[in-house]
C-alpha cells in the first residue's frame, strides 16, 4: 500500500488525539473488526477509503450504546440507503427492489450490534448493550448525548461505502439515555430533536 492508499488507510477523525482508539481499547484495529464483520455477514471484505467521499442523498444510521466498568460509549454505522438496501438483499437472499424498509433497518442495526458486541466481549468487566437504534433520511446523524468522537473511518465494500464511528462517554457526563437526531433543515441548518 503506497501514497494516497496508505493515507486513506490511516485517516481518522479524532477529537482526543488518539488516532487508533479502537486498537487501544480492544487490542484490535477498527479496520480488522469491520473487515471481519463484512466478511462474515456479506461474504465480502472491507478496505479503508478516504473520509471525504462526498455527500449522500439519503443514509441509514444504526447505533448501539455500551455502558461498562471499563468503557462506555456508542458504535454508529452509516450506509448510503442504496448500499443498505443492497446489504439487506444479500442477507435476505432477495432482489434489491423487493427489500422492505424494515429489513433495511434490521440489517443496519445488526451491523452496529455485531460491532458493539465484539467490543463488549473484548473490553472485559461488566458491560451492557442497548438495543440498536436505526434512523434514515437525508443527512440524518445520531448524536448520543455526553459522548465525543474518538475514531471514525470509512470503508469500501463490494456493495458500497460504509462508515463506522466510535464515540466515548465524556468524563463526568451524565447518562442521558436515548440519542438525539440531527436533521438538516432549510438551507442546510441543523435541528436537534430528542430521541426519547
Amino acid at each position: 500500500m503506497e501514497g494516497s492508499d496508505a493515507k486513506a488507510a490511516t485517516e481518522r477523525a479524532d477529537e482526543t488525539g488518539e488516532g487508533d482508539a479502537m486498537a487501544e481499547l480492544v487490542g484490535v484495529d477498527l479496520t480488522v473488526l469491520v473487515d471481519e464483520m463484512t466478511t462474515a455477514m456479506l461474504a465480502c471484505g472491507a478496505t479503508p477509503a478516504p473520509l471525504d467521499a462526498g455527500p449522500v442523498d439519503r443514509e441509514v444510521v444504526g447505533c448501539v450504546h455500551l455502558a461498562g466498568q471499563e468503557w462506555s460509549g456508542s458504535i454508529l454505522v452509516v450506509l448510503a440507503e442504496q448500499t443498505a438496501r443492497a446489504a439487506a438483499a444479500a442477507l435476505f437472499f432477495s432482489a434489491v427492489d423487493a427489500v422492505s424498509q424494515e429489513e433495511v433497518g434490521d440489517v443496519v442495526g445488526e451491523f452496529a450490534n455485531v460491532l458493539a458486541g465484539t467490543v463488549k466481549a473484548r473490553i472485559g468487566g461488566y458491560c451492557t448493550l442497548s438495543l440498536p437504534s436505526v434512523s434514515s433520511g437525508a443527512q440524518v446523524r445520531m448524536l448520543p448525548p455526553g459522548t465525543v468522537v474518538v475514531e471514525t473511518a470509512r470503508y469500501r465494500t463490494d456493495l458500497g461505502m460504509l462508515t463506522v464511528s466510535v464515540r466515548a462517554a465524556a468524563r463526568g457526563a451524565p447518562d442521558e439515555g436515548s440519542p438525539t437526531l440531527a436533521t438538516a433543515g432549510p438551507r442546510g441548518r441543523t435541528s436537534v430533536v430528542s430521541g426519547r
